[in-house]
């Protein structure tokens, strides 16, 4: 019996040491990825999440527009729809109950956990857990819609402008229709982000979208949407990329 607490002694002991350890280099991520912001955000999600047992999207109040805005441009013909970051399911969630083959992408494994639940038992959605980069985003499928709501931002700070410019450049060429939105507070650039005055942010973002695509994409939508408790307004847009696609090999 001694034998057997000591045992479950030293198992805690090496549990604890294993979650500070991992703790520890989850802070340094993000401290590099967006400095002391992004580690009070990673600090604050943590206990919406895990200590508080909260969900991501529970922490918006803009998710009933934000599908608001995304179901009128789903053509009847389109038959499946991408998540990028689908948190805990809520859109594809929605994509399902609409009838599309549905496929949520997600880093996050508490996360991941909970929108296999939000969806189970429905065989036409999928949950992928991953983080998408510069060295896997050709595994990114094909869909007739794919969402790539509030994550830009986060590949530009952990990739730089170039590769997440380009990150950007295969989801719309994956896609017939890409709805998009990035942060409204802040701009993305290699260096260090500035402060965005939320009325400014519909123009800024629309000429990085004219950056980097050109005329080769159409904005068939743009509007604000609140964030978190209101205290935050993000532009969102719908993108009509159906006439876009990137060279290949043997094009």
């Amino acid at each position: 019996m001694l034998s057997n607490l000591r045992n479950n002694v030293r198992t805690i002991k090496s549990t604890v040491v294993d979650q500070r350890q991992a703790t520890v280099q989850r802070l340094r991520e993000l401290y590099r990825e967006g400095g002391v912001r992004e580690v009070y955000r990673g600090m604050r999600d943590f206990y919406r999440y895990k200590i508080a047992r909260s969900n991501y999207h529970d922490g918006r109040v803009d998710n009933e527009h934000r599908w608001s805005i995304i179901e009128p441009h789903l053509d009847p013909e389109f038959e499946s729809l991408v998540d990028i970051g689908c948190a805990d399911g809520f859109f594809i969630d929605r994509a399902a109950d609409r009838g599309l083959r549905t496929i949520g992408i997600e880093g996050n494994q508490s996360r991941v956990h909970r929108a296999r639940e939000r969806v189970e038992p429905n065989d036409s959605v999928e949950v992928r857990q991953m983080y998408l980069s510069p060295d896997n985003i050709e595994e990114l499928p094909r869909a007739d819609v794919i969402l790539f709501l509030t994550v830009h931002h986060h590949w530009v700070r952990q990739y730089g402008w170039e590769d997440a410019a380009d990150m950007f450049r295969v989801v719309c060429d994956r896609a017939n229709l890409v709805c998009y939105e990035p942060p409204g507070t802040r701009t993305l650039s290699d260096g260090a982000e500035t402060e965005l005055a939320p009325e400014h942010s519909l123009k800024y973002y629309t000429e990085v979208i004219e950056t980097i695509f050109g005329d080769n994409v159409d904005i068939v939508a743009s509007e604000m949407t609140a964030y978190a408790g209101g205290d935050r307004s993000d532009p969102f847009f719908v993108l009509d990329t159906s006439d876009y696609r990137l060279a290949t090999a043997d094009s």
